[in-house]
């Protein structure tokens, strides 16, 4: 049930930043790095609540898609958004990897044990990869931003 109502909440919170169109600048907090076998990871992270949240980004961009609802997400939670690996401030590896052992890498040097992961496309492929095989450590939320744009189409009932 606990998991539910953080469910609920990030998914309120990432509607409100998404429908206020919040302008807010990057943390303020500095990023830092987290070395795994073949790569570095860059991440930030903020808040000091009692419950974790991982911000994933898509595969077309990186932890700054995210930079609208952070300041909301660090009110609320423990929070840590990342660059996988080719994406942002992480360098690209030619060593094979796999995205979901990364994230675990990630969440034991900040020593965290569960985490709610809160993805939008491929972003959600790692979630759900790393929620299958680390059952206990967490619970995924998919995300998907929609817009109705003239032109384009859209399955009813957005």
């Amino acid at each position: 049930m606990k998991n539910s109502n953080i469910a609920c909440l990030v998914l309120l919170l990432t509607a409100i930043g998404v429908t206020q169109g919040q302008t807010s600048s990057p943390s303020n907090a500095p990023g830092a790095f987290v070395d795994l076998d073949g790569g570095r990871l860059y991440y930030e992270e903020c808040g000091n609540g009692g419950d974790t949240v991982v911000l994933l980004h898509d595969g077309a961009a990186n932890s700054a898609v995210w930079d609208d609802v952070w300041p909301a997400f660090c009110k609320q939670f423990h929070t840590i958004r990342y660059d996988r690996r080719g994406y942002g401030r992480s360098p690209a590896t030619t060593k094979p990897y796999y995205e979901a052992d990364d994230l675990a890498a990630l969440l034991y040097t900040r020593k965290v044990t569960h985490a709610s992961l809160v993805a939008s496309s491929h972003g959600g492929q790692v979630a759900l990869n790393f929620t299958l095989r680390y059952t206990a450590n967490a619970s995924a939320i998919w995300c998907s931003s929609v817009r109705r744009r003239p032109g384009f189409l859209t399955p009813s009932g957005f």
